[in-house]
């Protein structure tokens, strides 16, 4: 489900894990989410984006109507794309710890070609029928496009120079 899929993702899970195990205590816990401001502001906004993104798709303005299977698809693939392309802005600001993308500038030629390609092939899962059967993912409306894109803009509004001092 949705739900399993953004927790497993998450480093935190990992976290809850050990500590429900007893291999972690909650003081210790603080201190990494303390320590990793970075990590855990860009989780939060991924999973907020998320979140509003299936939101929408699926309770607000449902495509094929409340509760459908169509509609659920819809939803599921728009939170993937969403979830992918939040990734691949945020990646911009990880290349230093001192200075946003706003301020390095797209000067990475490898980086930006992987990132192009990226968003290429995460919109062909999309559009290009085998890797729909593959990946269980369904073509999105232009209005789907436009919160997708909307929300994964978040990833560069997680800026190092605020975090790393």
């Amino acid at each position: 489900s949705f739900w399993r899929m953004a927790v497993c993702l998450s480093p935190y899970f990992w976290l809850m894990t050990c500590k429900h195990l007893g291999r972690v205590s909650e003081a210790s816990i603080l201190e990494f989410l303390s320590e990793n401001a970075f990590i855990t502001v860009s989780f939060l906004l991924q999973s907020l984006g998320s979140i509003l993104v299936f939101s929408l798709e699926y309770y607000v303005w449902p495509n094929y109507g409340f509760g459908t299977e169509a509609t659920l698809a819809v939803a599921r693939t728009a939170t993937f794309v969403q979830t992918v392309m939040f990734e691949l802005f945020s990646i911009w600001n990880c290349r230093s710890e001192t200075q946003s993308v706003f301020r390095t500038g797209l000067d990475n030629k490898y980086l930006l070609a992987s990132t192009l390609l990226g968003g290429i092939l995460t919109i062909s899962l999309c559009y290009v029928p085998i890797l729909q059967n593959i990946f269980h993912t369904v073509p999105i409306s232009t209005g789907d496009w436009i919160w997708v894109f909307s929300t994964s803009l978040l990833g560069l509004l997680v800026l190092p120079e605020i975090f790393f001092k």
